[in-house]
């Protein structure tokens, strides 16, 4: 046999060693994340109970005015109420209500006036017929040679010049059928 070499080794059965443990400062935690959250947690509280404070505030100026209002609008009913209810008064007097002959006189000789540009002329006006709505007249102004026939229509309790001329012509003939003038007061 052949000799071996033998070493001593009094661990018969070898595990490593570990490295040796250097000792390390332990951080300690802040609490600063909890302080931050819980300052914007009351903030986020306050900036709430603010706006429900002045919503609470607007409500009641709103129901308030509301209140308001429909006290107005009782009053309002009531005197609306009180005057249906009250007769009616006529304003007019027979003496200031014109007659159509002298609306028809008054218009005439406003536009015989305004077209020859003369307030001081003196129109004679002479209603020859009058038939509902409709009325033909006869206008002169005294020292000129004239000698117009207009017809008129009353409309909105006013009357209005329609056509107004020296002889008869196609314009005449279409007034019934623009404006529905009756034929015997063009015609006459």
């Amino acid at each position: 046999m052949e000799p071996t070499e033998r070493t001593y080794n009094p661990n018969p059965n070898p595990t490593p060693t570990p490295a040796p443990v250097t000792p390390t400062k332990v951080k300690r935690k802040r609490p600063f994340g909890w302080i931050l959250l819980s300052l914007l947690l009351l903030i986020a509280t306050a900036v709430l109970g603010y706006f429900l404070y002045m919503s609470t505030i607007d409500s009641t100026k709103s129901e308030e005015q509301l209140t308001a209002s429909k006290a107005k609008v009782t009053d309002l009913e009531k005197q609306l109420n009180s005057l249906a209810s009250a007769p009616a008064e006529v304003t007019d007097s027979a003496e200031d209500a014109k007659t159509d002959q002298e609306a028809i006189i008054e218009t005439a000789s406003s536009h015989v006036r305004a077209q020859s540009g003369s307030e001081n002329a003196t129109v004679n006006v002479d209603v020859l017929k009058l038939e509902g709505n409709f009325a033909r007249a006869g206008v002169n102004v005294v020292g000129k040679i004239s000698g117009q026939s207009c017809i008129f229509e009353k409309s909105d309790d006013m009357w209005l010049q329609l056509y107004c001329a020296q002889a008869e012509s196609e314009e005449t003939q279409r007034l019934d059928a623009l404006y529905g003038v009756p034929k015997s007061i063009i015609q006459s």
